[in-house]
Parts: C-alpha cells; structure tokens; sequence
C-alpha cells in the first residue's frame, strides 16, 4: 500500500515539474532613428534578431525609459514565427521623451510557455526641438 501511494506521488511531481522547454534568446536590437525629439512623437522601428531552440516564440517585450524616467511598457505579438528557431522580429513605436537626455529601451521576447529571453539595451539621445 505504501508503495503505490508512493509511486501516485511520484507521477504527480512527474507532471507537475513537466518541462517547460528552452527561453528564447536575443542577440541584438537595431532602432532607427536613434535620436528622439523631446514633446514630438516619433516613429522607431526596431528589428530584434532571436533565436528559439524550441521555435515556439509569441511575442516582444519593451520597456522605453526617458531621461526624465518615465517608463512605458508594452508586449507585441510576433505573427508568422511557428517552427522559425532563429530570425528578426520588427517592431514598430511611437515614443515621445519628456526632456533631453539619454533614454533606453529594453528589449526581451518571450515564448508562448512564458520563457523569457535575456534584456538587450538600447540607447537613444533626446534633443530639443
């Protein structure tokens, strides 16, 4: 009796610690423009070179932090990349920093188990109109 009690337990940790496959990676992240006007919105388009062992990535996190600290965040689906274990994602923003400065944006994908890849920074000047 104590062993099949047992071995029911040690089925449940089987399925509960199921693997949840390998986090994708970035490698690097290209904006352009890369010089931002303080109070006007500008178009930034970034391509976000990945590589995903598991071929299963869902979507783009970005953090934009201005040089007055205001972060905005934002996830965006990355449509056409079943089965594809290394490309681009690009990815289109408006952003619009509140002063002068140096502003970055943070950059990870995550795959549709939720596996989050490594944060790649890039950096932007902000300048007066």
């Amino acid at each position: 009796m104590r062993q099949l009690v047992f071995i029911a337990c040690a089925s449940l940790l089987m399925v509960s610690c199921a693997d949840k496959g390998s986090a994708p990676t970035v490698g690097s992240v290209s904006c352009t423009p890369m010089t931002l006007t303080v109070a006007q919105q500008t178009s930034v388009t970034c391509s976000v070179m990945f590589e995903d062992a598991d071929g299963d990535l869902d979507s783009v996190h970005i953090q934009f932090v201005d040089p007055a600290a205001m972060s905005v965040t934002s996830d965006a689906a990355v449509a056409g990349v079943a089965g594809v274990r290394a490309g681009t994602a690009t990815v289109t923003l408006l952003l619009q920093p509140t002063m002068v400065g140096a502003a970055q944006l943070h950059v990870n994908v995550v795959d549709v188990q939720g596996n989050a890849s490594n944060v790649v920074t890039s950096a932007f000047d902000c300048v007066t109109p």
